[in-house]
């Protein structure tokens, strides 16, 4: 499971200053976890492409899912929460249900499964 967070944030912001403070720190302490501050300035293009009309913004992806975003004011220790809460259960337990494909029916007469995984997110 690979795990990124983008924040998009401004030099001139005291927000985005406080919470990339709060997510460097963070990060630290889970280094699984991949964290880019990025100025909105440099990628201009990038945020327009993503929709980001404004500063500061979080991005979480889940092996390269948006899974979770926000924007403005929001709790950043409610969004760490969730987070951690996430992977602690994808440590614990494997989190996929698994689903027979019918793409093969001879497997199926033969007592043979077929299986997918669709992974969870929050």
């Amino acid at each position: 499971m690979k795990i990124e967070i983008r924040q998009y944030g401004s030099d001139t912001c005291a927000p985005c200053a406080a919470i990339r403070q709060k997510l460097e720190k963070w990060q630290q302490d889970h280094p699984e976890v991949t964290y880019r501050y990025l100025p909105i300035e440099e990628y201009l293009e990038e945020a327009a492409q993503k929709g980001i009309l404004s500063v500061p913004t979080v991005i979480v992806t889940i092996d390269g899912a948006e899974t979770a975003r926000e924007s403005g004011y929001f709790s950043l220790d409610e969004l760490l929460f969730r987070l951690e809460k996430y992977m602690k259960m994808t440590e614990k337990t494997e989190m996929t249900i698994r689903t027979a494909t019918m793409d093969n029916m001879d497997k199926f007469e033969h007592g043979d499964v077929v299986w997918n995984q669709m992974r969870l997110t929050f």
